[in-house]
């Protein structure tokens, strides 16, 4: 009878765990619905693109910070640790909204040009977080985590897909021009590959 309940008991707990983890997506998957909307809103209205996602809140394209934040991340800041070491720099305190998820919109004009040629499937804001890996609170990087990827794109649609790291290394090094940057990373920083954002590249 004991190893019933203990079996049971088991079962009851990997099946909470389970269902808290497709909550958590859930909401992740909401949030980067509305993140695509309001940079599409933000681009008719403004006819050019925020280059950071905390340009959302202050205009109200985002109904709060919340939406700028999966629940799987425990640092409550990973895309802004991770990707946008520049723009925190040059925001105060004040004026720096911490967010989860990465993005192509800190990219120079040729990339994004480039980029936004996929038109409404551009991938503009990507949660890593569902994936295999770990936050490192010390030195983290965008490279602890592979596998399953949320991206969400400029007309609003949510895709699932799969990424995994083929030469870590490229991550950290600086492109040396535009189609190299756009292989490996988008920015001397450490920026996403091209391939978070889009399925396939156009022809320059």
């Amino acid at each position: 009878m004991i190893a019933i309940i203990a079996v049971l008991a088991t079962l009851l707990t990997t099946a909470l765990a389970s269902s808290k983890r497709k909550a958590r997506q859930v909401t992740c998957i909401a949030n980067l619905h509305q993140v695509g909307l309001a940079i599409n809103i933000y681009l008719e209205d403004e006819r050019r693109r925020p280059f950071d996602l905390g340009q959302l809140v202050p205009r109200k394209y985002i109904a709060g910070t919340n939406s700028l934040r999966c629940p799987e991340d425990k640092l409550g800041d990973w895309g802004g640790r991770v990707q946008s070491v520049g723009m925190r720099v040059s925001l105060s305190p004040e004026e720096y909204v911490p967010y989860s998820y990465l993005h192509p919109l800190s990219t120079d004009d040729w990339t994004w040009d480039l980029l936004k040629k996929r038109e409404n499937s551009l991938g503009v804001a990507v949660c890593q977080l569902h994936g295999l890996g770990k936050q490192n609170p010390l030195s983290p990087s965008m490279s602890d985590f592979e596998g399953l990827i949320w991206r969400g794109q400029l007309d609003g649609v949510v895709v699932r897909r799969q990424f995994f790291w083929q030469f870590r290394e490229a991550i950290a090094a600086p492109p040396t021009g535009p189609t190299p940057g756009l292989g490996a990373a988008f920015d001397g920083g450490g920026g996403p590959p091209a391939q978070f954002f889009v399925d396939e590249l156009p022809e320059p």
